[in-house]
C-alpha cells in the first residue's frame, strides 16, 4: 500500500462517525478498506459490503477472497448466491432489504451509483441494515455535494501508481448523428478503435442497447481479424463476457453504461460513442474514462465522440483535469 492509500486506510480505522472515501477511479479504494476490515473481523463483527450493481459486486468478491478466508465471504445478488458464515457479507443494495439491524460496520461502493443514488427505498434499506450503534462508509469516485457536506471526507485525488489520469480527447466526426442511427461507425472512430488496438484492448462505449445491437451486428465487417464481442444489462452472458476479457479471450468489447464503474481490466483503451446523449452524466463519463489505465501503463487512450460539446462533458474533463492538478500539487504524480 503506498503512503497516500495507507493515510486514509488509518484514517478510516481511526474515524467513528460516518464517512465518505472520495478517491479517484483507480486509487486502489478496496485495498485501503482491508486494515479496517481486518480490525473488524477480528473483533467479530459482522459487515456489509453492498454496492448498486452485480458486476460491482463478483469484482470485490474476487478481491477479497485473496485477502480473507474465502469462507467469511457470503455473495448475494440476483444472479448468483455463494454462503460462507456471514461475517463479511457481499451484496447488491436491493438484497439489503433481507438485513435489519444486522451489521456494525456497512460499507457501500460506487453510491453514486444507479439504482442506489435515486432510490429513497434503498437508501434507507442500508441505513436499516447496521445496527444502532453501526457504522456507515460510503465510497465513491464523483460524490454529489450533498454527500461532501454531510460526511466526513477523505479524499485521494491521485492513482497507486502515481500516473495522471488520462484526459478524454474529443472527437466530432461529420454527419455523427446520421451515421449512428444508419447502425455505422464513422470511418474516423473505426480508425481510433484500430489505433488503439495497436497496443491495447478496447472498451467501446454505447449510449443504449439499441445502438449496441446495431453496431454489433457489424462487428466482424468492420473488425474482421480482431476477436470482438457485445455485452449489456440484458445479456445473458454478461459475466462470462466480462470474465473473457479480463482473460484475453477479447480484443474489443462493446458495452452499454453498466461497464462504466467497478470493474478493472488490464491494458485498455477507452471510447465513448455520442457523449453528447442523455444517458451519460458528468459522473457516467467521469467514470467510463477511469477504465483506461487502472494498472500497467500502456499508453491507454480515452476518447469523447460526440457531435456537440454539452455541460456534463465539459465538466467531466474539468474534474478530471482538477484531480491532476490536486494530486501534482500534493505532489502524489511522477511526471511522464
Amino acid at each position: 500500500m503506498t503512503f497516500p492509500q495507507q493515510a486514509v486506510a488509518e484514517a478510516l480505522v481511526n474515524e467513528s462517525q460516518a464517512t465518505l472515501v472520495w478517491a479517484v477511479t483507480g486509487a486502489g479504494k478496496t485495498e485501503m478498506l482491508y486494515p479496517l476490515l481486518v480490525a473488524r473481523l477480528a473483533h467479530g463483527e459482522k459487515i456489509l459490503l453492498t454496492a448498486p450493481r452485480i458486476d460491482v459486486c463478483n469484482e470485490l468478491y474476487l478481491r477479497l477472497i485473496n485477502v480473507f478466508p474465502e469462507k467469511v465471504i457470503s455473495l448475494y445478488h440476483g444472479k448468483k448466491r455463494i454462503e460462507g458464515t456471514g461475517q463479511l457479507v457481499i451484496a447488491t443494495v436491493p438484497q439489503t432489504l433481507r438485513f435489519k439491524e444486522h451489521f456494525a460496520l456497512v460499507i457501500v461502493d460506487e453510491v453514486d451509483a444507479f439504482p442506489y443514488v435515486n432510490d429513497p427505498l434503498l437508501q434507507r434499506a442500508v441505513k436499516q441494515a447496521k445496527t444502532k450503534t453501526g457504522r456507515l462508509v460510503y465510497l465513491s469516485a464523483t460524490p454529489d455535494k450533498k454527500m461532501l457536506q454531510e460526511l466526513v471526507v477523505l479524499r485521494l485525488p491521485a492513482r497507486f501508481h502515481r500516473r495522471k489520469l488520462p484526459v478524454p480527447q474529443i472527437v466530432q466526426p461529420l454527419f455523427l448523428k446520421r451515421q449512428l442511427q444508419r447502425g455505422r461507425l464513422p470511418k474516423k472512430v473505426i480508425q481510433l478503435v484500430q489505433e488503439c488496438l495497436t497496443e491495447n484492448d478496447v472498451l467501446l462505449f454505447c449510449p443504449s442497447i439499441e445502438l449496441l445491437q446495431a453496431l454489433g451486428k457489424q462487428l466482424t465487417l468492420y473488425f474482421p481479424e480482431t476477436k470482438a464481442t457485445t455485452v449489456h444489462a440484458r445479456d445473458e452472458e454478461r459475466i462470462e463476457k466480462i470474465e473473457g476479457l479480463r482473460a484475453q479471450k477479447f480484443n474489443l468489447l462493446l458495452t452499454t453504461t453498466i461497464l462504466e464503474r467497478g470493474v478493472t481490466f488490464e491494458r485498455v483503451s477507452v471510447i465513448v460513442l455520442d457523449c453528447s446523449h442523455p444517458n451519460y452524466s458528468k459522473a457516467s463519463l467521469v467514470q467510463i474514462a477511469g477504465r483506461a489505465d487502472r494498472k500497467s501503463f500502456q499508453h491507454a487512450k480515452v476518447y469523447f465522440v460526440t457531435a456537440e460539446m454539452t455541460r456534463e462533458i465539459k465538466n467531466a474533463i474539468r474534474e478530471i483535469k482538477d484531480n491532476n492538478q490536486l494530486a501534482r500539487k500534493r505532489g502524489l504524480l511522477d511526471e511522464m
